[in-house]
């Protein structure tokens, strides 16, 4: 099973890259913790169109004018989706579609760089849930291949063109593959949605950790809900009481947060993570929430099985790594089963080792000699400039966006003018936020692995930063940017500095 979950819509071209070439790579030591995991480990049948493709797509149709145009990204997006994708791909497209029951796909965007610790900003790429009507094989083919195209044109848009050559990536390079996945996530109602969803990354030195939600993974929702937090192989405590689901109604997909009463109304109780005196029990003595068994009590077959992969994977690839694994009934058995839907590499946010800048005149100081406190290193790509004091309410906003950039493994530094206010002391101490360079004022008690660089913004050399940055638009509405290759910093003896 693990052996055969990966197939090609170009059968000459089998290459992969990214991380379904780290998934390939993991197939045989998947396959061996599956044999003995109390939990069923069930891999995620994925289908690749290569980047070849999409390089043959875009030379078919004489589309390469929006490699560097100034066009707008609708235009761009309007004249992919105008134009269709060679034959020989849709007609693998034609016969995937013929051997499968209409229902839900995942369609993702895979980019070359992510095996080798390159990645483009996680927003640029959203994951695309996409119906596969119950309707007619032109329909059908119709929906897919739109939203394939669609990603493409992504490839092209201003933002993503300038991330992309920020990271010095060769254009050959630039095209993405497309993977499109088969869930097996049942209907329930008018909605698809696992039970839960749980991420978990490589601790970077110390020990891993792991986010568990019921429903869908969308930390950049407006309404994605607070997750629970828990240490592979350690307990589970309660999670949020509502979940993001899928909503489909006369052709269209909206992601809804579903109260937990109403997502009882689908035939399911198992959508919340619940400790052990949470549990309910019926009358012959059995929990009447499927999942409780998985999740609570010192020892969860969930965290234990999390523990087992996060820690057997790195240990055999040496890099840290990151994975995301659905729990939802078996469509044959109807036995809770967990499939694993990626395993990527990723660079941890923290280390606890100082870095010294390289012995190079290419290097960009930001901050140089900087008073600071803590110690070790961090890399950050998601920059909040404070020139004042965010307002009261855009605080909650601001609480979203941190839980967001940790759920999509990113991490955050704040660049402030004045000393952080009260207001805001909550807010930094999210394991989103890596460092923060802001004027010294009362001491208080920090996370260990928090840098803070004691100085203001008008220490921050501005000209090597600023060409770095992007602005980004967040719900929260605080002026966020980020940068294509992540700010590096470094606290040592109570010096700092920081380069890009």
């Amino acid at each position: 099973m693990w052996h055969d979950f990966l197939h090609s819509f170009v059968p000459s071209a089998p290459a992969w890259h990214g991380r379904i070439r780290t998934m390939q790579h993991c197939a045989p030591i998947l396959a061996d913790i599956a044999k003995r995991s109390p939990l069923p480990l069930v891999p995620v049948h994925t289908w690749i169109l290569p980047a070849q493709a999409g390089w043959q797509f875009v030379e078919q149709n004489q589309l390469g004018w929006a490699i560097d145009t100034g066009v707008e990204d609708e235009i761009i997006r309007r004249e992919f989706l105008r134009h269709p994708l060679p034959e020989p791909v849709r007609a693998e497209l034609r016969t995937f579609l013929l051997n499968r029951l209409p229902g839900l796909l995942l369609v993702d965007a895979v980019f070359k760089g992510e095996d080798m610790g390159l990645s483009p900003y996680p927003h640029l790429f959203p994951r695309k849930y996409v119906i596969d009507p119950n309707s007619s094989l032109v329909e059908r083919l119709r929906v897919l291949e739109q939203n394939i195209k669609e990603l493409m044109s992504m490839v092209f848009f201003a933002e993503t063109r300038k991330c992309l050559s920020g990271i010095l990536l060769p254009l050959e390079d630039w095209m993405v593959s497309i993977s499109v996945a088969e869930v097996g996530t049942a209907r329930r109602g008018s909605f698809y949605y696992p039970d839960m969803t749980a991420v978990v990354w490589s601790g970077g030195g110390g020990a891993p950790r792991g986010l568990l939600v019921p429903g869908w993974w969308e930390p950049m929702h407006p309404h994605f809900p607070t997750p629970a937090t828990f240490t592979p192989g350690g307990p589970i405590g309660p999670g949020p009481a509502n979940l993001l689901g899928l909503e489909t109604k006369m052709g269209l997909e909206r992601m809804q947060l579903i109260p937990r009463h109403l997502a009882k109304t689908h035939g399911t109780m198992n959508l919340t993570t619940v400790s052990e005196e949470q549990e309910v029990t019926g009358a012959n003595g059995a929990s009447s929430r499927s999942s409780t068994a998985l999740v609570a009590g010192e020892s969860s077959p969930l965290s234990d099985l999390a523990a087992e992969l996060i820690g057997t994977l790195t240990d055999e690839l040496e890099i840290p790594l990151g994975l995301q694994l659905l729990v939802q009934p078996d469509v044959a058995s109807g036995k809770s089963c967990a499939a694993l839907l990626s395993v990527r590499p990723y660079t941890p946010s923290t280390l606890r080792r100082p870095i010294r800048p390289p012995i190079t005149g290419l290097l960009e100081k930001v901050l140089d000699g900087c008073p600071s406190r803590g110690e070790g290193s961090a890399f950050a790509r998601y920059v909040l400039l404070l020139e004042r004091a965010p307002e009261a309410g855009s605080l909650a906003g601001l609480t979203h966006t941190l839980r967001a950039l940790e759920g999509m493994g990113e991490s955050a530094l704040i660049l402030s003018r004045e000393p952080l206010p009260d207001a805001l002391w909550e807010q930094v101490q999210s394991r989103a936020v890596v460092a923060v360079c802001a004027p010294g004022g009362e001491d208080r008690e920090l996370r260990p692995e928090l840098l803070h660089f004691s100085c203001d913004l008008s220490a921050v050399r501005r000209d090597h930063l600023s060409p770095s940055l992007t602005p980004l638009t967040f719900s929260d509405g605080l002026p966020w940017h980020t940068v294509p290759k992540p700010i590096r910093m470094s606290v040592e003896d109570g010096v700092g500095a920081a380069w890009l």
